[in-house]
């Protein structure tokens, strides 16, 4: 299990919890340019986006031990601003591995923030002694995202054709403690 909120350098990776993804998908978490009382200038969870909350609020119904490995809003602090999502697809399978992916809103992208949140959420997952491997499936025309996977130290494994994405680059990094220690199974 992962801390509710993960506090990086600038930004928090703050879990949705089972409550909140019920609110977004009623509409109450979402007030005038707001979604649970942050600024949400990219519209994020709202609009193409409005099925993440439908899929992770049944994730977590369907099995609670994915809690803390979901989906998490990635706010920078200083400004209470909601500027993407970050999570796991699910919670640590049987070799210990978890398939993240990341997005940052259209405003805020180049700066750097998915890379920190990935990098936060990552350490965060190697410090829980529950995960040992990472994994990120990407698109091959997503460059953006294929930098961040690269930055992260990901390397490509292999690949897959997704029933909605089509083709996608599968990459993985094995995680290590904050002492560096491999956290091989």
């Amino acid at each position: 299990m992962l801390p509710a909120t993960i506090s990086l350098e600038t930004l928090d990776l703050v879990w949705l919890d089972l409550g909140a993804l019920r609110a977004i998908q009623s509409g109450d978490a979402i007030t005038g340019a707001t979604l649970l009382g942050w600024d949400n200038p990219h519209r994020l969870f709202i609009d193409e986006e409005a099925w993440m909350s439908r899929l992770f609020g049944r994730r977590l119904i369907e099995d609670p031990r994915n809690d803390t490995w979901l989906v998490r809003a990635i706010v920078h602090r200083d400004t209470n601003t909601l500027v993407g999502h970050l999570g796991g697809h699910q919670g640590p399978d049987e070799r210990r591995c978890v398939e993240i992916g990341y997005t940052v809103g259209e405003g805020a992208r180049g700066q750097g923030i998915a890379t920190a949140a990935a990098r936060g959420f990552l350490d965060a997952m190697a410090s829980s002694g529950e995960v040992s491997l990472a994994r990120a499936s990407i698109s091959p025309s997503n460059l953006a995202s294929l930098a961040v996977a690269r930055k992260l130290g990901m390397i490509e494994v292999g690949s897959q054709i997704d029933d909605i994405d089509g083709l996608e680059l599968i990459f993985e990094t094995r995680l290590t403690t904050p002492n560096h220690e491999s956290l091989s199974p």
